[in-house]
């Protein structure tokens, strides 16, 4: 086949093509010019189209872009959180009130004796870790007692309280003054260990056994937790009912 007939071929194909109606072509060009015109100078230009977001989508929730939303702290929030530290604080009293009332009585069948005193006096105390550095208060009193076929020296003392509002220093001071050396004081001893000297029923202030105090302490605790608790259920029924 010549180039003659080869160029009525590319032209019966051209011809063709243009003769579709649907083929979408101005059918006043020829295939091979608009081909030759737009194609020959091998220049192709690529215009980047820039990536549209849909209009309904302008407006992203925050909750995907930030995480969750921050709930606002309402006050059933810091009731739970007030229930919640009563509660902790009412266990942890709640162990102490045991091994107090455990130790204390053993420590009640302990042997019995009838000490004599020799000294008392309240003696300051500076807490090492204390900021203020103001020093707290405590009796101690000088004993003597028989254990067996023994004389034993020891010293009993209290607990410790401080000089400002709510501390019994005024009655410690009062307490010594009443009980000069020579005033007898009943102690409970360990066997084992007879220097070791308890006073399970005494009038010192802030000395003998620890587990009313405890108790005290135990039940305002529970108080509390219970009512912060009926409390934060109310006004979580509340919000729940708006």
């Amino acid at each position: 086949m010549g180039p003659t007939s080869a160029r009525s071929l590319d032209g019966l194909r051209d011809d063709a093509f243009l003769d579709d109606p649907d083929s979408g072509f101005d059918q006043t060009v020829p295939l091979s010019d608009r081909c030759s015109s737009n194609f020959s100078g091998g220049n192709v230009t690529i215009v980047p189209q820039p990536l549209t977001q849909p209009e309904g989508d302008l407006k992203m929730d925050s909750s995907t872009t930030e995480g969750r939303p921050r709930r606002p702290f309402t006050a059933q929030g810091l009731i739970g959180v007030l229930a919640l530290f009563a509660g902790l604080c009412t266990i942890f009293v709640l162990i102490v009130t045991v091994a107090d009332s455990w130790s204390e009585h053993k420590q009640e069948r302990w042997q019995q004796a009838t000490a004599s005193i020799e000294r008392c006096s309240v003696e300051p105390f500076i807490p090492y870790r204390s900021k203020s550095r103001d020093p707290v208060w405590y009796i101690q009193c000088r004993i003597g007692y028989r254990a067996d076929a023994d004389q034993i020296e020891t010293s009993v003392r209290s607990r410790t309280t401080g000089s400002l509002w709510g501390g019994v220093l005024p009655e410690m001071r009062q307490w010594v003054d009443h009980h000069p050396p020579g005033s007898p004081m009943v102690v409970h001893y360990d066997p084992v260990l007879p220097r070791h000297a308890v006073l399970t029923e005494t009038d010192m202030p802030y000395a003998g056994p620890r587990t009313p105090d405890n108790l005290k302490l135990l039940a305002i605790s529970a108080v509390a937790f219970v009512g912060l608790v009926m409390v934060a259920r109310r006004l979580g029924s509340q919000a729940k009912m708006k």
